[in-house]
């Protein structure tokens, strides 16, 4: 469609009915009117008025305004914007639905417009949200398989907003995408897996060892504080062993060297268990502490058999 040989009118298929209308109009109908022989009508099937406005609009101004700043810049490279000294309505946000932007996709790649697709692309990822998930990626498949469009850009915003962990917990419990994907499963699940495997890192291999970074720090950290843990624990096990041995070793010094009872005995009992048991935790004190033990009971040996020899 060539918008500078002549006037270019297109014409929905849900305003044919108003063609007889049209017809009666005096400019059209009128023959000698240089209006109607410089005029072509094409009649467009199964594309809303909102999508051929969009059109209409690409073909005499080299630019679609409703699509937003985005699509304009990224689809015309170079060229002049024509809010240069004001900004764009919206933010440059795109003024149009999601159901005009998919349409005006579909549209664009039946009159081979790639150009006005692109635009009409960029503006719908801009405006995905949880409702027109579905309907994104069963286009995607759709214009895959008729035109080659694989539509990336708007199969890639789709997945974005899908894989978000809120979006996808709302999305996944609802009765309508559950019943979608039995339905609708040869134009979705395409789009879910190649979407996804764009969305997913490519250097990802779980075969060959990842670079494992500040975690070999970490670890050592880890490491070291397990160690000192665990020498804490045995250090104050050893203790505890150290203790009972002691007290153990001890009650069997005394037992056997007081077996018959006496005086004297009884005495160095009183002293003996006077005497400090409790290991000293220096090694100096300690084996003062174990030659005093064993000179106390080699008295007590001592006495106890000169007491036998006199009887």
């Amino acid at each position: 469609l060539i918008a500078n040989d002549g006037l270019c009118c297109a014409i929905s298929s849900k305003f044919r009915n108003d063609s007889d209308n049209r017809s009666n109009s005096p400019i059209i109908s009128s023959p000698a009117s240089s209006l109607q022989k410089n005029t072509l009508w094409v009649i467009l099937e199964d594309h809303p008025p909102e999508a051929v406005k969009l059109l209409l609009e690409f073909c005499y101004t080299n630019r679609c305004i409703p699509l937003g700043q985005q699509a304009f810049v990224q689809a015309s490279k170079g060229a002049i914007s024509p809010y240069h000294f004001a900004g764009w309505p919206k933010g440059g946000r795109p003024t149009i639905s999601m159901g005009v932007a998919l349409a005006g996709i579909a549209l664009a790649e039946e009159a081979r417009m790639p150009r006005l697709s692109l635009m009409c692309e960029i503006a719908a990822s801009c405006i995905v949200s949880n409702s027109s998930i579905l309907s994104a990626l069963s286009l995607c498949t759709t214009q895959a398989r008729t035109t080659g469009n694989r539509l990336p850009i708007l199969r890639k915003a789709t997945m974005q907003h899908l894989l978000q962990r809120p979006v996808l917990t709302e999305i996944s419990g609802t009765s309508q995408f559950l019943r979608a994907l039995k339905e609708e499963k040869d134009l979705l699940v395409p789009s879910l897996l190649v979407g996804t495997q764009e969305i997913v890192p490519a250097n990802t291999n779980l075969s060959k060892k990842r670079p494992r970074g500040d975690c070999d720090h970490r670890f050592q950290l880890i490491d070291q504080e397990d160690k000192v843990t665990r020498g804490i624990e045995r250090k104050k096990y050893r203790e505890e062993r150290r203790r009972a041995a002691y007290k153990t070793n001890a009650s069997k010094i005394i037992n056997s060297s007081v077996g018959e009872g006496g005086p004297t005995q009884n005495a160095s009992c009183q002293g003996w268990n006077s005497f400090e048991i409790m290991p000293y935790r220096n090694p100096a004190m300690r084996r003062s502490r174990d030659l005093a033990l064993l000179e106390q009971v080699g008295t007590l040996d001592a006495s106890s058999q000169s007491k036998k020899v006199k009887l």
